[in-house]
């Protein structure tokens, strides 16, 4: 690892969950609150692997050191010392956390910068996974649709030419990557970063992603290399799709029951306008650099 890999313990020893979230300086707030967010809500130990980019790694140190969150267990990396041989920025850090942390087996949760966790992370950490599946995901067609009904076909270009001959249904409902529970051993084990980094060469030259606004490669390549081998989560442990506008898709009553809030789409709950911001502004802590302000409190 590079110098710039920064390393701190705290708290006692023995089993803890361990949760991976990476950020750039555009979700550093964002970050900061989910971690404050699954530390409030849990009695138990929690390990942190916190990924920032060396821009803002020394900005994101103070954050934490000059706050609450000092206490807490974590590892703190910088993205180029832990991405040198691996194509790709922050959003292909999902699909490679073997290779980012070769000491790490078994179990893992992978969370989006832009989340809230109001449920105990351990209950995450420990949900059912079945024999011989990758992780336990949400389904991305649970709650009103967003840019068009979600299915396979959607997200990924079922007739790409390397695809003749899959039986991917094309109606399947994909599940989303954005909040996940890993089984690292099988990752390892069958090779999934690789193959997930063959996808997105082919990507290079043939689409694999569908026609959905939302699609991306690199949940594109994961939605092939893992398909049907994924344990469906509670869908109260990912209620999706906040950022897709600024009104409200749910109910307060819901939203207080759900036990992971995910404002993926344009609209944050730091940016002008977001629903429900005022869940994500309970678990916010002030930068103490004044560098990062929710747009809301500025002025």
């Amino acid at each position: 690892m590079s110098s710039l890999r920064l390393k701190f313990e705290a708290g006692p020893r023995g089993e803890m969950a361990r949760v991976l979230i990476a950020s750039d300086g555009t979700c550093l707030g964002g970050l900061v609150s989910a971690v404050n967010s699954v530390l409030l809500h849990t009695r138990r130990s929690v390990k942190f692997y916190i990924i920032t980019t060396a821009e803002e790694l020394p900005h994101l140190k103070v954050w934490i050191e000059a706050t609450k969150l000092h206490k807490m267990t974590y590892e703190l990396h910088t993205l180029a010392a832990l991405t040198r041989n691996i194509t790709g920025g922050l959003q292909h850090i999902k699909a490679h956390v073997p290779d980012l942390f070769p000491e790490l087996w078994g179990r893992l949760v992978y969370l989006d910068c832009d989340v809230i966790v109001q449920g105990d992370i351990w209950e995450l950490f420990t949900a059912d996974i079945r024999p011989g599946h990758y992780g336990a995901f949400s389904q991305n067609c649970i709650g009103p649709p967003v840019g068009g009904r979600a299915h396979y076909g959607a997200f990924v270009n079922l007739r790409h030419s390397a695809l003749n001959g899959s039986q991917m249904n094309q109606e399947a409902c994909p599940f989303a990557t954005g909040v996940f529970v890993a089984n690292l051993t099988l990752w390892r084990w069958h090779d999934v970063p690789q193959r997930v980094q063959h996808w997105l060469k082919l990507h290079k030259r043939e689409k694999i992603v569908g026609s959905h606004p939302s699609a991306d490669a690199v949940e594109a390549a994961m939605l092939i290399v893992l398909y049907g081998k994924v344990t469906v989560l509670d869908p109260l442990w990912h209620v999706q799709h906040l950022g897709a506008s600024y009104s409200s898709r749910y109910s307060k009553q819901f939203i207080e029951k759900a036990k992971l809030l995910h404002w993926n789409g344009r609209f944050k709950p730091w940016s002008h306008r977001a629903a429900h911001a005022e869940v994500w502004d309970r678990y916010y802590i002030p930068d103490p650099t004044a560098q990062f302000r929710p747009a809301r409190k500025r002025g």
